[in-house]
């Protein structure tokens, strides 16, 4: 969740070139947010304006900088919603963004040789680090 505020709520001057998100956390929706990442950054008792304000795919502009998410289809601990409408709120504001869902793994993988799919995993995110770096280095 903190990259994703990073990513929207800072201003062009401090906003990050862009962005990794392992199966993240980006919306406080109680339907999709991983609860205990809501009560630890919100509380218990927060008020809506404060859930709309860190559900992060609703900050998306399009100076949000390119994204790039890596999770699993079954992972029960952060709900696939999470990445799938931030992937949308990218595209809508016209923000560059790529997603990978590997179909098991759970949550929780992170950069562990033991995940099944690290190697397509890591293959991933070079590339897509590859493309970040020609479109900065053309800046």
């Amino acid at each position: 969740h903190l990259a994703s505020t990073v990513a929207t709520h800072s201003d062009s001057i401090t906003a990050p070139d862009f962005q990794i998100l392992f199966y993240p956390v980006v919306t406080m929706d109680y339907a999709y947010t991983h609860k205990g990442s809501r009560h630890n950054l919100l509380g218990r008792d927060t008020s809506m304006s404060m859930v709309d304000l860190y559900s992060n795919e609703q900050q998306v502009t399009r100076l949000t900088p390119p994204a790039i998410m890596l999770l699993s289809d079954d992972d029960t601990a952060v709900p696939s919603p999470n990445s799938v409408n931030y992937y949308m709120a990218l595209k809508r504001a016209g923000v560059s963004a790529t997603m990978h869902i590997y179909p098991s793994g759970g949550h929780g993988w992170g950069c562990r040789k033991n995940f099944k799919f690290h190697g397509e995993m890591m293959a991933d995110l070079k590339a897509w680090l590859d493309v970040m770096k020609d479109k900065l280095d053309r800046k």
